[in-house]
C-alpha cells in the first residue's frame, strides 16, 4: 500500500470535503460547498488560498489561465521546510 507524504493534511482535507458535502443538499451550487469547506479548513488551522490564478505556458506562449478552487500547496511547502 502506498504511504501518503502528507497524511495529516490529506486527512483534514478529505474530512472537510466530506463534512461539507454530506452536510449540504446536492442542489446547492459548487461555491456553497466551497464556502463551507474553507470554513472547516480554517477551523482545522489548515492554511489555504482561494481562487488563485496561474498562467499556463506552452513553450514560450501563454495558452491560458487556470483558476483553482482551493490551493493547499503553501501548507505543503511550509511542512517540507521544517
Amino acid at each position: 500500500m502506498t504511504e501518503l507524504l502528507y497524511k495529516e493534511l490529506t486527512g483534514k482535507t478529505l474530512r472537510a470535503y466530506y463534512t461539507a458535502y454530506n452536510g449540504l443538499s446536492r442542489t446547492y451550487p459548487e461555491f456553497i460547498c466551497e464556502n463551507a469547506m474553507v470554513k472547516l479548513l480554517g477551523k482545522m488551522s489548515v492554511h489555504y488560498r482561494r481562487q488563485p490564478e496561474y498562467q499556463i505556458m506552452y513553450k514560450e506562449w501563454l495558452v491560458g489561465v487556470q483558476r483553482l478552487d482551493i490551493l493547499l500547496v503553501d501548507e505543503i511547502s511550509r511542512s517540507s521546510v521544517r
